[in-house]
C-alpha cells in the first residue's frame, strides 16, 4: 500500500476520520520516523479496541509498538522489548506523543 496516500486520505471514505484526530496520525508518524529512524516501516494501521480510535502498531524483533489515537487527537502508547521484558508506556490518554514516548523507547530499548 502507498502510505503517502494512505495518510493523506484519512478523513475520506472509507475511514472517514476527524481531520484532528488524522492530524495526530500524521504527527506520530511524522515524530517517530525523524526522531529515530528514518527508514522506519509504516506500521500496521486499524481500528483500535475502543470505539473510534487508531491503532498504530510496530512489531519488530526489537520492539514491540502499540499508539492508539483518539478522535480528539489525544494518545496511549506501549512499548516492549520482546528479550529484555522492558516496558513503559501510558497510564491514561496524553495530548502528545512529547518526550514521553522518546524517552520510553530508549529506556526500553536501550537506545541513547
Amino acid at each position: 500500500r502507498d502510505w503517502p496516500v494512505f495518510l493523506a486520505a484519512l478523513e475520506s471514505a472509507p475511514l472517514n476520520l476527524p481531520p484532528v484526530q488524522a492530524d495526530a496520525i500524521r504527527q506520530v508518524w511524522r515524530e517517530l520516523h525523524r526522531d529515530f529512524d528514518a527508514s522506519l516501516s509504516p506500521p500496521h494501521v486499524q481500528a483500535g479496541d475502543e470505539p473510534e480510535t487508531v491503532q498504530m502498531s510496530w512489531s519488530r524483533p526489537a520492539f514491540y509498538l502499540e499508539v492508539v489515537v483518539h478522535p480528539d487527537a489525544s494518545l496511549e502508547w506501549y512499548v516492549r522489548n520482546p528479550e529484555t521484558k522492558k516496558s513503559a508506556g501510558t497510564d491514561a490518554p496524553v495530548q502528545s506523543i512529547g518526550a514521553g514516548l522518546a524517552n520510553g523507547l530508549r529506556a526500553v530499548l536501550g537506545w541513547r
